[in-house]
């Protein structure tokens, strides 16, 4: 996705070295897990990638020669430069107002922010994401979607750039963030305000990632996400009503859910573990 090469000798040295950076990753989770479980009770989440894939495309930017960036990873610093109004645009053209927007440009934006989490820009495979997760969870389905929507329209209101927001670029953090919440907390009507506001929280920091990461020619991958999902759960224990699962019990929403309400005698269950 982001190195230049098809089927030709560049190609084929990205081939050779994603398993190799693949296996890469996996150590890192292994050791990140041992450092977080442990001490901070949050997993790594994907810190994993995230370190391997940004650390290699800053050394393809200038240092790997066999390897480079595609084109639209080029360093730069974004500004906002004004134009006749008297309110600064971004130098991508931004969205028109909410009241000029149709509610088929929201949907779709949203739809392909869910695909964007696998690295598909089309808002039809998001969709069939979204059948694909209803199939295994509907509350983690509708946390991708009703995520992803929250961003999309949170982008609109800050004047992002129209073409990120129609290409699933500024949603799939918070999809992921919103799912986080409602998988490793205890689904419970302050677990979903705490996910709503884990999605404004991954904007912000979507448009902050993207900032320090552009000068240097790298994309900001899912560090947004990480960075919000891991401050949410270090919170764990100070929120009435927001409580997290215990990782090694951590399953479906509905599990939770139902382990939460009974237990298999009926009787209520305290699902989660005391908070000192």
């Amino acid at each position: 996705t982001f190195l230049e090469g098809g089927w030709d000798l560049v190609g084929l040295r990205t081939m050779i070295a994603s398993p190799i950076l693949g296996a890469l990753s996996t150590l890192l989770q292994c050791a990140l897990g041992n450092l977080l479980v442990p001490t901070f009770k949050t997993p790594p989440f994907t810190l994993a990638f995230n370190f391997t894939m940004i650390w290699f495309i800053l050394g393809a930017v200038s240092k790997f020669g066999a390897f480079h960036a595609r084109e639209f990873l080029a360093p730069g610093i974004p500004t906002m430069t004004a134009l006749e109004t008297e309110v600064a645009h971004p130098t991508e053209e931004s969205c028109g107002g909410l009241y000029d927007l149709h509610l088929g440009f929201v949907l779709r934006a949203a739809l392909t922010s869910v695909g964007q989490i696998f690295l598909c820009g089309s808002w039809a495979s998001g969709l069939i994401m979204l059948v694909g997760t209803a199939l295994c969870s509907r509350i983690m389905a509708l946390a991708l979607f009703f995520g992803a929507l929250e961003a999309v329209l949170l982008g609109l209101a800050l004047a992002v750039p129209c073409n990120e927001i129609d290409f699933g670029l500024w949603g799939y953090n918070s999809a992921l963030t919103a799912t986080a919440v409602l998988t490793f907390f205890a689904p419970t009507r302050t677990a979903v305000v705490m996910a709503a506001f884990g999605v404004v929280l991954t904007v912000i920091l979507d448009g902050a990632f993207k900032q320090m990461m552009a000068p240097f020619g790298a994309p900001a991958g899912t560090l947004p996400f990480c960075a919000a999902a891991l401050l949410l759960v270090l919170a764990q224990g100070k929120v009435a009503g927001f409580s997290a699962v215990p990782l090694p019990d951590v399953s479906t929403p509905e599990d939770h859910l139902i382990s939460l309400r009974t237990d298999p005698e009926g009787r209520k269950l305290v699902l989660l573990t005391k908070q000192k």
